[in-house]
């Protein structure tokens, strides 16, 4: 290395070494005395592997250096080198080898680089979530946890059209508390609010997991079962009778109206929920607190998939 070689490398924000055929550093700027806290003169004639942790040294033994015999160089490999106090401190290598075995090697930290990745994969997993977040919120009921009306349509389709292509029948449930408008005058929205809510975890808990349950807006609920005729709807429908009993609804007698539609072949949400909100609308009118089945329905009989 010159003399006047040494000064401007010197002035380098990464380290430079120069290695003998015997691995030996020959030469080593400023940047591993700011860096690593080793006097550039007191490097000299140390062996490279004596400053790289036991796994690096494995790396230069096993990779790198076989890799410089046939290639003459290596671009952007990382280690990791031991300070003055013998701290580990990941480094990004590059070097060129010449035909008289020197190698020239290029030394900077990427303790920066390493904690900025870290900080962009967090950033990236906090936005993940935040998404994931959102896409829940944009889906659910805040209110009760199921689903909202447009995510009930949306999933509906789907669900609907492997029923269609595998002639199985989907059974609606429509239902609606009994005089809800009574409750929140008497006792508020809040005991209003926290019946619903009531409600709604009572739902989720009972329903399979393939059904869907949404709230459809105020007061009123939607159950889709799938492969369900209507038998076993009808099943589902008194069991839902007997758990609402079980919500705290400040002293009083909780119960709903339930409107009930099945079909099989040819099946379209909008026409369940129809005949199923006209079967509400029955049993609310002859006295509430009971289910109404649509007539008319393709429902094939003797098809009970439903499990309680």
């Amino acid at each position: 290395m010159t003399a006047t070689g040494a000064p401007a490398l010197d002035k380098f924000p990464a380290g430079f070494l120069v290695t003998d055929a015997e691995r030996n550093i020959t030469y080593a700027n400023r940047y591993f005395e700011t860096r690593f806290g080793f006097d550039p003169d007191a490097l000299r004639g140390r062996n490279l592997l004596d400053l790289l942790s036991r796994a690096s040294a494995i790396m230069c033994e096993s990779y790198v250096f076989p890799l410089l015999l046939h290639e003459r160089h290596c671009e952007e490999i990382q280690l990791v080198m031991l300070d003055a106090a013998g701290d580990e401190v990941p480094v990004i290598i590059n070097a060129v080898s010449e035909e008289d075995k020197r190698i020239y090697w290029s030394v900077y930290s990427s303790t920066r680089r390493d904690r900025l990745y870290q900080d962009l994969v967090e950033a990236r997993r906090t936005l993940e979530e935040k998404a994931a977040a959102l896409k829940v919120l944009s889906a659910t009921d805040e209110l009760t946890g199921l689903l909202n009306r447009r995510e009930l349509l949306r999933q509906s389709q789907s669900i609907i059209a492997g029923a269609n292509r595998n002639q199985r029948p989907i059974s609606v449930l429509v239902l609606d508390i009994d005089n809800f408008k009574q409750i929140n005058d008497r006792w508020g929205h809040a005991v209003g609010d926290k019946v619903l809510e009531d409600l709604g975890r009572l739902l989720r808990e009972h329903g399979r997991a393939s059904d869907i349950t949404a709230r459809f807006g105020g007061d009123e609920f939607v159950c889709l079962l799938p492969d369900t005729d209507t038998d076993a709807a009808r099943v589902f429908a008194d069991r839902l009778h007997q758990i609402v009993r079980q919500v705290d609804s400040a002293g009083f007698k909780l119960t709903i109206s339930i409107g009930l539609a099945t079909e099989t072949g040819d099946i379209s949400f909008e026409g369940l929920f129809r005949k199923a909100d006209k079967a509400l609308y029955e049993s609310k009118s002859t006295g509430r607190n009971k289910s109404s089945i649509s007539p008319g329905g393709n429902d094939e009989s003797g098809t009970n998939a439903r499990s309680s």
